[in-house]
């Protein structure tokens, strides 16, 4: 390690090195974890400034001495966060050390420490030990605007690295800042810094600060050799700690009511929300971390320029809080949906921010964090097992009648990877002890076999006083929590930091020894939140505001407007579609105004005209509530003036007389009124209702031109009001016609034979009333021919022998319908007509196989006769094969089958028709009969022959081939007629396979019933053994049987 080198005792010094950052440690005192607020620190400061400035004016008269001196002494740089409670007590501390010549710099809230820090050390000024005081969150330093962790100090090594300019060689860095070094990321960090800075480092692993509250001012972890010793001693009257103190929320207030659709929205200071409900021990310094906005009806929004921007907070929650200063520039505000107004109830949610972490308009993590304490009973068996995230504060402990027996022995043990319970003993209990402090919520869990009869009972307990008292909340027997199962329950209502889970033998009886209870898996699973309260920035507590949308008035849109004709007798409705209201519509009410006034009892949605209203303007009043209960009334524009509608007279003119040609008509007005009045009349007749020329006279006679139309009357006269009346007589029915007879006949062209068309000539016909379209019908011995209605007909075997005629109809010019038949033509001649279709032969073509004729497909337009049947071989006749069916033979095999159908047709005339012929008649084998037979002893070297006498075959006996088999099997080159027995058939059984092609080459093969086994004959042995060896006594004989043979084996 470094040589250090003591402090030397030194006269107490002033040395600036910038202004208003580095002071002599008797002269500047302050605060170190709060800004500068305070009357009385902001004098002090002040006053700091001024000794500052006189020192300035001396400093070129010492300038020289001052710098000689310095260069001997060990100077030590203090660097002191302003957010360190009361900090001019350690300052004044730090003066009362006379020996020792300390220069303080003072890290404000915005300042940039490290950069701070740098410039200090960069004056040219070399010093022996730096000192850091500042709250420590056991994984970082704070500095200023800094939050120095293990990260930071990696992103700024360069910088850090440049501080080691300023140190002398042998520099200590001691770090003040609780737990610091108390865990993993902190030491990390402070390795770090010595590697960066090329110092020895101390800092606290435990609480710094007053010993009043738990704390000290030894820094315990050293990196290296420290010579320097601690810049505060333990005993000073300072109280507080190196630590920060989270805040405190005890309430919140609302935000400043808003109208609804509010032009302008001021929204309300951060500050107000927390006034009165924010407190920090540590502090002044306040904000708010929004965890939740209610979107529903609106945006909720925050500036932090004072109003002069606003920005949406989204979606918020635990892990992405919103940071806002309370400060004159941060503002929140809801603006509200349009037509939106009520109260909005926790519309906001936040937690408290004392500023020590984090930055403004920035966000913050403070979701809550999930540990487990377990046991799994895992082996080697044990007491003291650790499984979860975090450690049991000891091992289970337990009251075993059968002896301290520990995790081993007993009736409490731990066997098999479980904890066994034997229920021997009441009152036998074992129980494991965990710290829960800060949970929120715990959850007891584990998995169990319950194998207990009789009367045992073992209970679940559970204490939140370190044991003093349990609480039971299971139970297991024979009843309860039987066989296998799992148990999961809430216990966070014993949430402690002494919280223990006990299982108690609460009824025990000395049986059966496999009546047990086995445990496994234990777990406390609890959420706690090391993000919010404690040492953190953010209070435990979180509140939220409402806000409250005043309603305002809108006024309604549209009017009403008035729908129809504005003349007397008609009805006046009132349409309501353009009305509309932001606040809603209700239901309407209505009242008609004549000229302004309220017309009595015209309230509904239409008002029909009256005598009253002729010459006058109507309106219309549509009332309602809209949807904020205010009262509306629109009306809507005046009608122009009502016109008078005349009144119709009543009756019509009615005509007298019969509508015929040629008689006369009469019309009568008597029927006739008019409430105005009646004038003289004039008459004008109409035909159809169009004008007849010169008809203006009370009767008129009916015509050829009147036929077939319908006869009226028109009356006209000037009524008492001078209105022209016209009124019209109904129609009379058609005028009826006098019909005249038509002439001439239809005339049939063509000759009379089956096939030929004829034609009908209508040249001869004429009708004095006039012609019409012709329409044909032809008959058949006068009877309708059906679809038969053309000018033309083409005669067809249904016609021949019959008598074709033909009538011709019409409707004349007078609408009489007429009709006229020919004369009947001679009796229609036969043409005969070819049938259509063959015979079809259907069966396999087959030898044996009947083959049958199908006629389904024949047909004769002259109709078709009984069928007789003639079946032919290659075109010739079959003798006899007259039949619909035929049963192939040995003559029909290779040859093609057809047949002859004949009939005589419906007009006597002789048919014939062949079908195709069939493909060549397949041959269908006939199979062998007979079987070789083997003759001669079936002994061994005796001679079979094969007698084939027997074999017969209908289709022809061809050449035979032999092959004689062994048990079946081919005996090879045993091919002859004759076969002589060896030794390899004795005990096998000789049968012989006869081959030949049949005439209709066919190959067949038979083979004969087996023999008896072939009895053996016996082969004498040949050879002799061998005696080998010299014939000495004591010589060893030996016995050669190699040349000893036996045909049998």
């Amino acid at each position: 390690m470094k040589s250090r080198i003591r402090s030397q005792k030194k006269q107490l010094m002033i040395e600036t090195l910038e202004s208003r950052i580095m002071y002599s440690a008797d002269l500047l005192v302050g605060f170190i974890d709060e800004p500068v607020s305070s009357g009385s620190e902001v004098k002090l400061a002040d006053e700091a400034v001024t000794l500052l400035d006189r020192t300035y004016q001396q400093q070129d008269a010492v300038v020289s001495d001052t710098a000689d001196e310095l260069q001997g002494n060990r100077s030590e740089l203090v660097v002191i966060d302003s957010r360190t409670p009361d900090f001019q007590f350690i300052i004044d501390n730090l003066a009362s050390d006379g020996d020792r010549q300390f220069h303080v710099v003072l890290l404000e809230a915005g300042d940039d420490g490290i950069q701070k820090i740098g410039e200090t050390l960069a004056t040219g000024q070399s010093f022996s030990a730096l000192h850091i005081i500042s709250h420590s969150d056991g994984d970082s330093i704070l500095l200023g605007s800094d939050q120095l962790d293990l990260d930071r100090a990696q992103a700024e090594s360069e910088h850090l690295r440049a501080w080691a300019g300023g140190f002398t060689d042998d520099a200590d860095l001691l770090i003040y800042g609780c737990n610091l070094a108390g865990g993993g990321a902190g030491q990390q960090l402070i390795t770090t810094l010595a590697g960066l800075l090329d110092v020895d480092v101390a800092a606290s692993d435990d609480l710094t600060g007053s010993q009043l509250m738990g704390g000290d001012w030894d820094l315990e972890y050293q990196i290296g050799e420290i010579s320097t010793e601690v810049a505060v001693v333990n005993g000073i009257q300072w109280s507080g700690l190196l630590a920060n103190v989270a805040p405190v929320l005890s309430g919140s207030n609302d935000l400043n009511g808003i109208d609804e659709d509010p032009v302008l929205n001021d929204g309300t200071l951060v500050s107000d929300l927390i006034s009165g409900h924010f407190s920090d021990s540590d502090g002044p310094a306040s904000g708010i971390a929004v965890v939740g906005v209610d979107n529903t009806n609106g945006d909720w929004q925050y500036s932090t320029d004072g109003g002069a921007n606003w920005l949406s907070f989204g979606n918020l929650d635990q892990t992405s809080a919103l940071l806002l200063a309370a400060d004159g520039s941060s503002y929140i505000r809801f603006v509200p949906d349009s037509d939106w107004n009520g109260t909005v109830a926790d519309g906001i949610t936040f937690h408290a921010w004392d500023q020590t972490s984090g930055t403004a308009g920035g966000t913050a993590d403070l979701s809550p964090d999930t540990d487990t304490f377990l046991d799994q009973f895992s082996n080697p068996p044990s007491y003291s097992n650790d499984h979860g995230t975090v450690s049991w504060s000891g091992a289970w402990v337990e009251n075993d009648s059968a002896g301290p027996g520990g995790e081993n022995n007993g009736n409490l043990k731990v066997k098999q990877g479980q904890l066994e319970i034997v229920p021997k003993t009441t009152g036998d209990y074992i129980y494991r002890q965990a710290d829960l402090t800060g949970a929120t919520s715990a959850t007891l869990s584990f998995s169990y076999i319950n194998t207990m009869s009789n009367a045992h009972l073992i209970e679940l307990q559970v204490s939140d006083d370190g044991g003093a008292n349990f609480t039971a909340i299971e139970s297991f027997s024979t009843g309860s929590n039987f066989g296998l199962g799992t148990i999961s329950t809430d216990v966070s209502a014993y949430i402690d930091n002494e919280f223990q889970l006990r299982f108690y033998v609460a009824n025990g009886v000395n049986g059966n020894p496999n009546d047990n209870l086995n445990i496994d898996d234990v777990q406390i699973e609890f959420i706690h939140n090391t993000a919010i309260g404690g040492e953190t920035a953010f209070s435990s507590a979180a509140f939220s505001s409402d806000i409250m949308v005043n309603p305002v008035n809108d006024d309604p849109t549209g009017l009403p407007v008035i729908i129809g004709p504005v003349e007397e007798d008609l009805t006046l409705n009132v349409d309501t579609s353009a009305i509309d209201d932001a606040d809603g519509v209700g239901s309407f009410s209505y009242q008609w105004l004549r000229n302004g006034s309220v017309i009595s009892g015209a309230t509904q949605a239409s008002y029909q005209l009256g005598d009253a209203d002729v010459g006058q303007r109507i309106s219309v009043q549509v009332s309602y509530t809209d949807g904020h209960s205010t009262p509306e009334q629109l009306v809507s524009l005046e009608t122009a003036a009502v016109t008078n509608i005349n009144d119709d007279p009543t009756g019509l003119p009615q005509i007298i007389g019969d509508a015929e040609e040629d008689e006369t008509l009469i019309v009568d007005t008597s029927l006739i009124d008019d409430a105005d009045g009646l004038g003289s009349f004039s008459y004008q007749w109409l035909r159809n209702g169009s004008v007849i020329s010169g008809a203006i006279l009370t009767s008129y006679q009916l015509g050829d031109a009147d036929v077939g139309q319908r006869i009226s009357v028109q009356v006209s006269y000037t009524d008492g009001h001078s209105t022209p009346e016209q009124l019209v007589s109904l129609e009379t029915a058609a005028v009826v016609n006098i019909n005249d007879d038509p002439t001439g006949l239809p005339l049939i062209i063509g000759p009379a034979e089956e096939d030929q068309t004829l034609n009908v000539d209508t040249s001869a016909i004429d009708d004095a009333d006039g012609l019409g379209s012709f329409s044909y019908q032809w008959l058949r011995n006068g009877s309708v021919i059906s679809g038969a209605i053309l000018t033309s007909y083409q005669l067809g075997d249904a016609d021949v022998g019959q008598r074709i005629s033909v009538q011709v109809s019409y409707t004349d010019g007078h609408s009489t319908p007429e009709q006229l038949v020919s004369l009947e033509t001679a009796a229609v001649a036969n043409i005969n007509d070819d049938p259509t279709g063959l015979p079809l032969i259907i069966g396999p073509v087959e030898e044996d196989q009947i083959l049958n004729v199908d006629i389904s497909a024949i047909d004769d337009a002259d109709g078709l006769g009984s069928y007789s049947y003639q079946w032919l071989r290659n075109g010739s006749v079959i003798s006899g094969a007259i039949l619909t069916s035929y049963q192939l033979g040995d003559a029909d095999v290779g040859q093609r089958i057809s047949v002859q159908v004949s009939y005589t047709d419906g007009h006597s005339t002789p048919e014939q028709l062949v079908s195709l012929e069939t493909a060549a008649v397949v041959n269908i084998n006939d199979d062998p009969t007979g079987l070789p037979l083997i003759i001669g002893p079936a002994e061994e070297d005796q001679t079979l022959n094969v007698d084939t006498s027997a074999i017969d075959d209908a289709d022809g006996l061809g050449s035979f081939s032999y092959q004689w088999l062994r048990n079946g099997s081919v005996i090879s080159g045993a091919i002859l007629t004759s076969y002589q027995l060896g030794d390899a058939d004795v005990g096998q059984r000789i049968s012989v396979q006869v081959s030949y092609t049949d005439g209709h080459s066919t190959p067949e093969q038979l083979v004969s019933l087996e023999t008896a086994a072939v009895a053996n004959i016996n082969d004498d042995p040949t050879g002799l053994p061998l005696i080998i060896g010299p014939v000495e006594e004591d010589q060893i004989l030996n016995v050669d049987i190699s040349a000893i043979d036996d045909a049998d084996g």
